[in-house]
């Protein structure tokens, strides 16, 4: 289960200015009673239009790349190391996003197995805005921050 998100801000290198977030630390903890075997990490951001379409993606849509996983193996009440997603900024992204056009999605899943070996998975979905959403808010979709 996502039990801590940290979003961090840094200045950008190219552009010295400040980003509104530059990496989102994510942290799942494993609050089952069992160890939990990790098979599948994915995390990611993107920037979606906020004036044409403010709906709220389909999780089909944002399957990424998974990552490689150091520590397979997570205790009962053990927290994972956490899942860091960068957040890539060009100018017109921030120019987009400071204007209130786009808004920045972080997502991802941690797809696992216990005892039982049955696979299972958690999926997380965050939206921030500096214009609307200061702070990184939960996604709505039930699919999107499903567990199951």
């Amino acid at each position: 289960m996502v039990t801590k998100i940290t979003p961090l801000a840094l200045m950008h290198p190219l552009y010295h200015i400040q980003e509104p977030v530059s990496v989102v630390e994510i942290t799942l903890r494993n609050l089952g009673s069992s160890p939990a075997e990790l098979l599948e990490i994915v995390g990611e951001s993107d920037k979606c239009d906020c004036l044409a379409d403010i709906r709220e993606p389909q999780w089909r849509a944002l399957l990424g790349s998974p990552r490689t996983i150091r520590r397979p193996i997570v205790g009962v009440g053990e927290d994972y190391e956490p899942i860091r997603v960068m957040v890539n900024w060009t100018k017109d992204d921030m120019d987009s996003v400071f204007g209130g056009a786009r808004r920045v999605a972080i997502y991802g899943m941690a797809r696992y197995r216990s005892g039982s070996k049955k696979p299972y998975y958690t999926r997380f979905f965050y939206w921030f805005s500096p214009v609307s959403l200061p702070e990184l808010q939960r996604a709505y979709s039930e699919e999107l921050n499903q567990r199951t």
